[in-house]
């Protein structure tokens, strides 16, 4: 048995797609290209798969990741070709490598994420940024046992301006703590005097990282593949 680490793209003809369905579309993917993948045990069997964590809807991304266990005789040049013969359009397989089977979990090595935000930002508000940043951010959160106020500057690692219109966000995404740019960009409108209207917004996930020096999934558990981020 073998395991293949895959990097996707979620396209805006599938932002508003939640995250089962993009699943459900990556099984019935599995099938039709015929990759021979590992069932998991039980009931009600399914492709032995795991994902990064899931993206917010209406969220486009450049940089999604899963993990499927399959036989031992699936190339990753193959595996891609297959794929995007039979995914629908919005969602395409741009690498995929071989790991070990015993590489720790998505979820549990990826610790941050990078975004751009496009928004139609006042003129002139995003020269507050570096202002926004020096003090505790305050803001309130829904989490299961009701909302709770949190302090989210320590989650921002940075906050850049790339025009007028769009800033780059690199947050922290990990297990046991994270921040949605929605957040941090309602937060720094309301600081400076705007309300944010989050139906203008179109937030891009660019890629996920698994330490500080912004090495990406790629780099875990790779079995006999070049290191290519």
């Amino acid at each position: 048995m073998g395991r293949i680490r895959a990097k996707y793209i979620k396209d805006k003809e599938v932002r508003f797609i939640s995250h089962l369905d993009i699943v459900r579309a990556l099984e019935r993917a599995f099938r039709r290209a015929d990759i021979p993948f590992v069932l998991t045990e039980g009931f009600n069997p399914k492709p032995k798969i795991n994902f990064s964590p899931p993206l917010s809807l209406g969220y486009i991304s450049k940089a999604e990741y899963f993990d499927l266990d399959v036989g031992d005789d699936m190339i990753p040049e193959e595996f891609i070709y297959r794929m995007n013969n039979v995914l629908p359009q919005g969602i395409m397989v741009i690498k995929a490598i071989s790991i070990d089977e015993k590489s720790k979990s998505l979820n549990s090595i990826i610790k941050s994420s990078e975004y751009n935000v496009y928004y139609p930002f006042p003129e002139g508000v995003l020269s507050g940024i570096e202002r926004f940043l020096s003090d505790e951010i305050m803001v309130e959160k829904e989490s299961k046992k009701g909302k709770k106020t949190i302090n989210i500057r320590p989650l921002i690692y940075s906050f850049s301006k790339v025009d007028e219109k769009n800033i780059c966000l690199w947050l922290a995404s990990n297990s046991s703590e994270s921040v949605n740019p929605v957040y941090v960009v309602k937060a720094f409108l309301h600081f400076s005097g705007f309300d944010f209207e989050e139906s203008n917004a179109i937030i891009t996930r660019l890629e996920q990282y698994i330490d500080e020096k912004k090495n990406t999934p790629m780099r875990e558990g790779v079995i006999n593949e070049p290191i290519n981020n």
